[in-house]
């Protein structure tokens, strides 16, 4: 998977990551190795003699598997777990710090090399382990969304689906997330878009979500996050 980051056009790069990730379904590879435009590598290294990093950022851990795999349902890389998620406004403080170590790796520990752009080094996000905790019911009523349609995921080379994972595509666009016990999500991620327009067409419901659970929508490989009103105006923007 090639993805594009274009700095001062976040927009573009959340299309890329999102259609990036959409694509790789279909493909089934294995490749999340970052292409950018107009910048130069942080540093100059010998590829040969350094462990490099497709990505910048993963999250700390990843969730139980179980069962037999699914070709029918959505997969995804490890290293795309919780990249572009919901979370409540009241971890706006660890956004931020995580934000401090991703920029790191992006200004000091990056490399370009031919096509692709890889690192020494990957920020590890800690600080936020349950980024929302809402009820189960209530979610699948904001999308419009039936339980018996919906769809476990799973990850590549690896055997099983997400314990108690669901997904769903709704215009075009596919979310996912983890229910837990308690019959509340704690984890609700978007997954990839079909187009643009899959995109576009879903911010103002996007946005009333946003609004209604005070939460903000974060793309971490881009460095970002948006409110109820950000995602209808910065997100768009050319």
């Amino acid at each position: 998977m090639v993805l594009k980051l274009m700095k001062k056009n976040t927009f573009v790069y959340l299309i890329i990551s999102l259609l990036a990730i959409s694509c790789n379904q279909e493909s089934n590879t294995n490749d999340s190795s970052i292409e950018e435009e107009a910048q130069s590598p942080a540093e100059e290294i010998d590829s040969t003699k350094k462990l490099l990093f497709s990505t910048a950022t993963v999250n700390n851990g990843l969730p139980v598997l179980i069962g037999e795999s699914d070709s029918t349902v959505p997969t995804f890389n490890e290293d795309e777990w919780r990249q572009i998620e919901f979370i409540s406004k009241d971890f706006v403080t660890e956004i931020d710090s995580e934000f401090v170590g991703i920029r790191n790796i992006y200004d000091n520990k990056s490399f370009k090399g031919g096509t692709y752009m890889s690192f020494t080094d990957v920020a590890v996000r800690t600080l936020i382990p349950k980024p929302i905790n809402i009820s189960y019911a209530k979610l699948l009523k904001t999308f419009k969304q039936n339980d018996k349609e919906l769809q476990p995921i799973g990850m590549y080379q690896n055997e099983g689906t997400v314990a108690n994972s669901f997904s769903f595509k709704l215009k075009g666009l596919t979310f996912y997330g983890i229910k837990e016990s308690s019959g509340n999500v704690n984890t609700f991620c978007i997954f990839g878009a079909e187009t643009p327009e899959s995109i576009k067409t879903n911010l103002p419901l996007l946005s009333n979500f946003l609004k209604s659970e005070n939460l903000y929508l974060v793309d971490w490989r881009a460095v970002n996050r948006y409110d109820e009103k950000t995602i209808l105006t910065d997100l768009l923007r050319e």
